[in-house]
């Protein structure tokens, strides 16, 4: 649209523009036409191209060869690649089988060939083939992996077992002949030994070349690798079957630990024997795995007869049978390990679980009927027999004992996990149980007898009898935590609890906490409790001892210190500190809990001396001097003083007397004077009278008596 008189002047440029513009869109037009073409051209020949690569590969890529050639022509295409990679697969397919035609070809051989002419060598080299066959082209190819397992078959079933069948059968004669393993048999390395190693050597070589396909082949492969064993144990075999073949079980007669005592005397016999005849470094049969194997073999029977008796007297319901025939697998499990270092697959795994659970609630209940009828207050004899208590702890050692020796082959033995579990089960119900009763029939036994009508020196000597008894058996359990059977149950309640902040450093923990309080706090404070009525009751006397005797005792001499004697009134509490005394000595307790008894006693004695006999009483010089050799006679009494050991309260005692009697020391009477009293500095005092113990307040209130005349 024209808007003004410029765009009229402007409208021959204007058509110009336009035009020019025309011409470029034409231009390009005419170039996209062009483009088009020379595209659909080149499409057209693209896709004859692969069409013509297509047909090419459809018809000649027929061996790898041709597909090598269709590489170079038509590069490295996905397709050639595969067809490449196929024909590699089936040309190793093909050289396989091939090959696989001659192995078969070599183990038909072998039928043609007798006995006798059996090559070692061409049965190890075809054993080998089929082994690498199995190693790298059993899971190649169908086809393969069948034509594999029919030769595999065909080798270790119709060849080899039938050979080694037929050569055992000479050896087990050879071996029956050689009478080897009888008692009066003298071991040579002689021909006849060399020959019978040889003939073993033979089996197991061959042996050695059983293949395997898949793992459900390893039982049967272990058990026929080892095949010379067998043949060693059948002189065992037959000897055990001709003794016991018509066996009857429910024959009173009869005992169960015959088996087991056959079995450890024909290993005690033969076993080192064996091994001194049948090992051979040069053939890898060391004398490890004579030892293993001979014994292994030799259970067999054993297995058998095993066997046979658990499903008999299981439906029968011979629980007795069933719990001696357990407790003699233990036992005898036991003394592989031990005597003979067996490691193999012991016998206790021949018992099903519902059986252990038999054995296991057997002991339970039998144990619990044992500790009831020792340690049960309430049984109508616990109070009235002494003995009961005094030797209680000796009851206890012996029943722990014999539950461990009955229960250790158990204990001892590797087991699975549901036998972990019975493990514990058995610790708890039978060991803690007996831990526990024994601890409350300790604290709740009465022995006194007639009611109230017993002295107080009884009751502290029940006392002291349920403190040696619980410290026995303490110490005992502290030695038990050492072993090692204990140790691996303490492992083992460990892994069974996942929170780390209550692992526990013994399987008796907790029971020996318990027992150590009752020792440590509970018995030993009722002990210092009665020890403590009966001195204060011994001190009646002494005690109304008044001021006007202790200050009017007369002093004839200088040297009356010297031939001085104890007061009458403490003659009885010096026998009975000497009695108490004795009594500690002997009782079977940690010298450290001794010492603790001992050294709160001499605190009573010091408290009762201080407060009852010096700050109530006046004295002179004699009197002090008496007071002093009474207080140390009964100190002496409890024998409790020696070089290694300070009381702070005896010693706060002697240095109390020790200022008390600067009132008759004339080079020391500034001490005694008011003003010094009071003056709370005593460093000259403390070193005139090398003071150790007493605080500056304990000088003074001692000060303080002088001066205000309670030493006269």
């Amino acid at each position: 649209m024209l808007r003004d008189i410029n765009d009229i002047l402007d409208i021959t440029s204007k058509i110009e523009e336009v035009n020019r513009e025309r011409d470029e869109l034409a231009s390009k037009i005419q170039k996209i036409n062009a483009t088009s073409e020379l595209a659909l051209r080149e499409s057209t020949h693209r896709d004859k191209i692969v069409t013509e690569a297509t047909k090419d590969i459809l018809n000649n890529a027929k061996s790898l060869d041709s597909v090598i050639e269709l590489k170079d022509k038509y590069g490295d295409l996905s397709i050639l690649n595969n067809l490449q990679e196929h024909f590699k697969k089936q040309k190793k397919i093909d050289l396989a089988l091939k090959d696989l035609e001659n192995v078969e070809s070599d183990i038909n051989s072998l039928f043609l060939d007798s006995i006798i002419n059996t090559n070692y060598e061409v049965v190890k080299e075809i054993a080998d083939k089929l082994n690498v066959f199995v190693s790298e082209y059993l899971n190649l190819d169908s086809k393969i992996s069948t034509f594999l397992q029919s030769l595999i078959k065909k080798f270790n079933e119709e060849f080899l077992e039938n050979y080694i069948s037929v050569i055992s059968e000479d050896f087990e004669k050879e071996l029956l002949e050689a009478k080897w393993d009888k008692i009066d048999y003298m071991l040579r390395i002689d021909d006849n030994v060399l020959k019978l190693r040889a003939l073993s050597t033979n089996i197991y070589k061959f042996s050695q070349c059983y293949i395997i396909c898949n793992e459900n082949d390893n039982n049967k492969l272990q058990k026929f690798r080892f095949r010379n064993f067998k043949s060693i144990a059948n002189n065992f075999k037959i000897r055990f079957m001709f003794h016991f073949h018509e066996t009857n079980l429910n024959n009173k007669k009869f005992k169960l630990q015959i088996y087991f005592q056959f079995l450890n005397s024909y290993l005690s016999e033969n076993l080192y024997k064996c091994i001194n005849i049948f090992h051979d470094h040069r053939n890898a049969i060391s004398e490890s795995l004579v030892h293993e194997q001979f014994i292994d073999h030799i259970l067999e029977p054993i297995r058998t007869k095993i066997k046979f008796i658990l499903m008999n007297k299981k439906k029968e319901n011979d629980i007795k049978t069933l719990l001696i025939l357990i407790s003699e697998i233990l036992t005898t499990d036991k003394n592989l390990t031990k005597s003979y270092k067996y490691q193999g697959n012991s016998l206790i795994n021949l018992i099903p679980s519902d059986i252990w659970d038999l054995w296991v609630s057997y002991h339970i209940e039998v144990s619990t009927k044992q500790v009831d009828s020792l340690f049960n207050v309430n049984n109508p004899n616990a109070n009235s027999n002494e003995d009961q208590l005094t030797n209680s702890s000796k009851d206890f050692i012996k029943l722990f004992n014999k539950f461990f020796l009955n229960l250790e082959a158990f204990f001892e033995l590797s087991l699975i996990s549901i036998h972990e579990e019975y493990k514990l089960i058995l610790f708890s119900k039978i060991f803690l149980n007996l831990i526990n009763k024994y601890l409350s029939f300790v604290l709740e036994i009465n022995i006194l007898k007639d009611g109230n009508k017993h002295s107080k020196q009884e009751e502290l000597l029940q006392t002291l009898i349920k403190l040696e008894n619980l410290s026995i058996v303490n110490k005992m359990l502290i030695e038990y935590s050492n072993n090692l059977i204990f140790i691996q149950l303490t492992d083992l309640v460990n892994k069974q609890n996942k929170s780390n902040s209550q692992k526990i450093n013994s399987i008796f923990e907790n029971v020996i906490n318990e027992y150590e309080t009752n020792i440590n706090h509970d018995i030993k404070d009722s002990i210092i409790y009665r020890i403590q009525k009966l001195l204060k009751e011994s001190l009646l006397k002494y005690f109304k001892i008044s001021s006007k005797t202790w200050s009017t005792i007369s002093d004839n001499s200088d040297n009356a210190n010297k031939n001085m004697h104890i007061s009458s009134e403490l003659s009885n509490t010096v026998k009975l500190m000497t009695n108490i005394n004795t009594q500690l000595k002997n009782l079977d307790i940690d010298q450290s809990l001794k010492f603790s008894i001992g050294n709160e006693i001499l605190n009573i004695t010091v408290k009762y001396f201080t407060e009852n006999i010096l700050k109530l009483n006046i004295f002179n010089r004699q009197g002090l001097m008496q007071v002093k050799h009474d207080y140390e006679s009964v100190v002496m009494s409890l024998d409790i003083l020696n070089d290694d050991y300070i009381n702070f309260n005896h010693k706060i005692m002697l240095e109390s007397l020790a200022i008390l009697n600067l009132k008759y020391d004339f080079n020391a009477q500034e001490f005694t004077l008011k003003e010094y009293a009071k003056g709370n500095q005593f460093t000259d005092l403390k070193d005139y009278l090398s003071i150790k113990y007493m605080n500056d307040s304990e000088i003074q209130e001692t000060l303080f008596r002088i001066v205000y005349g309670n030493i006269v």
